[in-house]
């Protein structure tokens, strides 16, 4: 994950693809494929605050992802989390508490990676 956050650094947004010579070269290199990497690289790029999207494009971006959705069903979502300790609210108060931490990637994988819903399997 490491060459690949590397990798990321060195390109633009408009090269993350499955297409770019040097994303194929890492993914034979890892054995993947390159839309393998080149979809990490686009998670990466989710994550990166430089790329913030215009506001007209985060407004259609969160109808179409359900991120502006405040009940579902009959039911109210619950987006209350922790954060590295810090409690938030929803998409606004995730970025409130990741920008204490800097945007520190390290911080944001470690933050997921200790969190319950990634230790703990939901089971139906």
């Amino acid at each position: 994950m490491l060459v690949a956050l590397n990798l990321y650094h060195k390109l633009t947004f408009g090269q993350l693809h499955a297409r770019q010579p040097v994303i194929v070269d890492l993914a034979e290199k890892l054995g993947r494929g390159a839309n393998s990497v080149a979809m990490k690289l686009c998670n990466f790029a989710s994550l990166d605050p430089a790329l913030e999207p215009p506001a007209e494009l985060r407004k259609e971006i969160m109808l179409c992802t359900g991120l502006d959705r405040t009940r579902d069903g009959p039911q109210a979502v619950d987006a209350l989390a922790e954060w590295n300790g810090r409690a938030f609210d929803g998409p606004a108060g995730f970025k409130t508490a990741a920008a204490q931490d800097g945007y520190r990637f390290s911080a944001i994988i470690r933050g997921i990676v200790e969190s319950y819903p990634f230790r703990n399997v939901r089971e139906n």
